[in-house]
């Protein structure tokens, strides 16, 4: 049996277009699948660090309403992970969707498609 001990660390930094790029491939999400990247700002505020797939404004850090309890994005930096459906999602629509937040980086990962 081997004994787990920390011998160091990596970390890995991207520039905000670099990781843009990287996440907003919607190559194999089908139609309607997209990935985010979000983050609490020094206000509190949740915004989305990626652009989103149907935004034409293509619209970076904008700020994201957590009116909606429903709402997947929120979700993402309460501290915990998961996944499910009748999520709802910034154009309002029913999505089915995972979620889990980094807390070494304090962002929130989304993975999500429309449920039809």
């Amino acid at each position: 049996m081997f004994n787990e001990i920390t011998i160091g660390y990596v970390t890995v930094h991207h520039y905000i277009d670099e990781l843009n790029d990287i996440v907003t491939q919607n190559i194999g999400r089908g139609e309607t699948g997209e990935s985010l990247v979000l983050y609490r700002d020094s206000n509190g505020e949740i915004r989305y660090v990626t652009a989103l797939r149907f935004d034409d404004d293509r619209d970076l850090y904008r700020p994201v309403s957590e009116l909606d309890s429903n709402r997947i994005e929120p979700l993402s930096l309460g501290g915990i992970s998961g996944m499910g459906t009748s999520f709802t999602d910034y154009r309002g629509g029913k999505v089915f969707g995972a979620y889990r937040y980094i807390k070494n980086a304090e962002i929130g990962l989304v993975a999500k498609m429309d449920e039809e």
